[in-house]
């Protein structure tokens, strides 16, 4: 393929550099999902090779040579047709996930009480998945604020990054109650390894990291304003339940249930209150369709200015949240979709 265009892709299999490919697709699904990559038309004397777990490592070099790479992770799926290969490779959390993953019991003998989830983290890795090498790296783990300990948390034979996921998900600063922060896990690249990150959420009045209109990085831009939940009803524990609305509700009634081991009715409320408060900045619902920006990470935070003398739709300028990208490299040119502001919610979760 010619190469003589602004992006200027490497992709590496293994020692392999590739230098022959139609195309490919890296997907960040957000809200601590596995990223992943699709790779087509690869020169069918691979199929020779057994692709198998080999690391994939794809720089997009757009306008200048990429330090870090745009995606690495390890095949995990290989697809021959009779002139081509096409395979797909997941980021490193994929060896902590699945029937890939070395499983793991928490019981009363062996636990781990005295120690936050970061440590947990970074002690399971270091004895299951770096033992010869390091396959996820560690360099850039940090605590959550507060540390969210790993103290009478049990379960039976699970999956690791389930159990990261599900303790991550108790993790939330609620010093400023309008504002709660909560947490989500990316990937970050070195140059030399991908590192698991416990991302902060940054507020919507935080610096953007990159800014997009009309005449600069935009090709394309749709939302939906839907609307979000204006109060709760919260199940703890026994007969305990409680309720929060925020506001007057002008638009009518939205709805979310909470529940958790919440023991009296105080605590249920708070529960509520951080729910209702969270979904607040999700109300603009934004697909950006761009041609700039591509190493922006999850959780970014960008700006869109939209000039009233090229349209109607300046309401949704302001600062938007990346919660999920695509980037699509295709006959020689680039693209990416970022999905911004609001995470994919589970239709149970709402009351109709």
């Amino acid at each position: 393929m010619s190469l003589n265009t602004y992006t200027r892709p490497t992709i590496r299999i293994g020692d392999m550099q590739i230098d022959t490919f139609t195309g490919f697709t890296i997907n960040y699904p957000g809200d601590s999902q596995i990223n992943s990559c699709n790779i087509k038309g690869l020169p069918r004397e691979l199929a020779g090779y057994s692709l198998n777990n080999k690391e994939v490592v794809i720089h997009l070099n757009n306008g200048s040579y990429d330090s870090r790479a745009s995606f690495r992770g390890f095949i995990k799926q290989t697809k021959l047709s009779d002139k081509e290969v096409t395979v797909t490779a997941y980021d490193p959390r994929i060896l902590i996930s699945g029937k890939d993953a070395f499983p793991i019991v928490i019981d009363d003998n062996e636990n781990f009480d005295g120690h936050t989830l970061t440590q947990f983290i970074h002690n399971y890795i270091s004895d299951k998945v770096n033992t010869d090498k390091t396959l996820i790296g560690l360099d850039l783990l940090s605590e959550t604020d507060p540390k969210l300990l790993m103290r009478g948390f049990r379960t039976n034979l699970s999956v690791p990054y389930q159990v990261m996921q599900d303790s991550l998900s108790q993790a939330i600063r609620d010093s400023d109650i309008e504002n709660p922060v909560d947490y989500e896990f990316i990937m970050i690249d070195d140059g030399l390894k991908s590192n698991i990150v416990l991302q902060e959420k940054k507020l919507l009045t935080d610096t953007a990291s990159v800014h997009f209109d009309l005449l600069d990085g935009i090709t394309k831009l749709s939302y939906d304003r839907k609307p979000v939940p204006n109060f709760a009803l919260v199940k703890g524990e026994a007969d305990i339940q409680s309720k929060f609305q925020y506001g007057n509700m002008p638009e009518g009634p939205s709805g979310i249930t909470v529940s958790g081991p919440y023991d009296d009715r105080d605590t249920a409320r708070t529960a509520g209150i951080i729910e209702v408060m969270r979904a607040q900045d999700e109300v603009k619902d934004v697909k950006l369709d761009c041609n700039k920006g591509y190493d922006v990470d999850i959780g970014s935070i960008i700006n869109i200015y939209m000039n009233q003398n090229l349209t109607d739709s300046t309401d949704i300028s302001g600062n938007h949240r990346v919660t999920s990208k695509t980037i699509t490299y295709s006959n020689n040119s680039c693209s990416m979709s970022l999905q911004l502001n609001r995470k994919p919610m589970k239709i149970s979760n709402y009351i109709f």
